[in-house]
């Protein structure tokens, strides 16, 4: 098997014509074709995880005694 890939943009009435060449490495004569499309996804913009630090410190979830807030969590299960 050999995998082909080629970027394309696809156009208002979405037909498309590709031209592709291939490897002379593949034999001639019968052969199955997949077309698979994955539409690219917009880009985000980047974020850093450093970006979250401190995020949590005015919670009234997580206000108090770290110990005894973490010993209530276990207690409840």
């Amino acid at each position: 098997m050999t995998t082909i890939q080629k970027s394309i943009t696809i156009p208002e009435d979405h037909r498309i014509h590709i031209e592709i060449s291939l490897p002379a490495s593949l034999p001639v004569g019968a052969a199955d074709m997949v077309v698979t499309i994955s539409p690219q996804r917009k880009k985000r913009p980047k974020t850093s995880l450093k970006s979250l630090a401190g995020s949590l410190a005015g919670s009234k979830n997580l206000a108090g005694d770290a110990v005894a807030l973490v010993r209530q969590w276990r207690d409840e299960w």
